[in-house]
């Protein structure tokens, strides 16, 4: 008997295995790759993506659990990964679960961006010049029974500035001072607010002055 005319039937060629489901696997884009995003990402790929697998539409619960993750890393990253996925199941035949993901989280996309930080302000001591303030004292002379020193008076300057300013430096002048003073002195307190210059003086008028350096703690100009 000839192989040609054998009653058993002739040999299958094997048939082909199914196509896989595509993978839209999605990375967060370069700007927004940090620890966080690329776990995200790894979560998507790993997780959330085999939703699509299956054919059917996102359940609510599944729709809520790519919201959750996408919007874990921000609005800008979560969007530029959502059109990663969403490109990739359009162009394998899946539209309608592309169409699915969007509706998850589309409407955050659409939102105007939050408005940008304020800059961070960095604060330093700057020199504001320097402040004056001018004394003439009254007439103090003594011309008879000046044993003692009868009409020594002592007299104070004073300079202050508000919170955020200090005074640094300060300097005690007798600009026009015929006649008899001591007991100079100057001094800062309240937190280098309050600037102080003392005198003694028994003598015709004098004029004096408190010079002190002014600085305020005020942003880099």
């Amino acid at each position: 008997m000839c192989a040609a005319c054998s009653s058993d039937p002739a040999p299958q060629a094997p048939s082909s295995p199914p196509s896989p489901p595509p993978v839209c696997l999605v990375a967060p884009p370069q700007q927004y790759d940090t620890d966080q995003s690329r776990k995200v990402a790894g979560e998507i790929n790993a997780k959330i993506l085999d939703y699509f697998k299956v054919g059917a539409s996102l359940t609510t619960e599944q729709k809520n659990v790519v919201k959750e993750s996408f919007q874990s890393v921000g609005e800008k990253a979560a969007c530029a990964m959502l059109l990663q996925a969403y490109v990739c199941l359009g162009t394998n035949g899946k539209a309608d679960l592309a169409k699915d993901l969007q509706s998850s989280i589309s409407g955050a996309c659409n939102q105007a961006p939050p408005p940008p930080p304020p800059p961070k302000v960095t604060k330093r001591w700057v020199s504001r010049g320097t402040l004056t303030e001018v004394l003439v004292t009254g007439d103090h002379h003594c011309s008879s029974h000046c044993r003692g020193e009868p009409t020594r008076t002592p007299h104070k300057i004073e300079i202050k500035v508000a919170d955020g300013h200090r005074l640094r430096n300060p300097k005690l002048t007798c600009v026009d001072c015929a006649g008899f003073h001591d007991r100079e002195k100057t001094v800062i307190v309240d937190n280098d607010k309050h600037a102080i210059g003392t005198f003694d003086m028994w003598t015709k008028p004098q004029k004096w002055e408190l010079t002190v350096d002014h600085e305020e703690f005020a942003a880099d100009e």
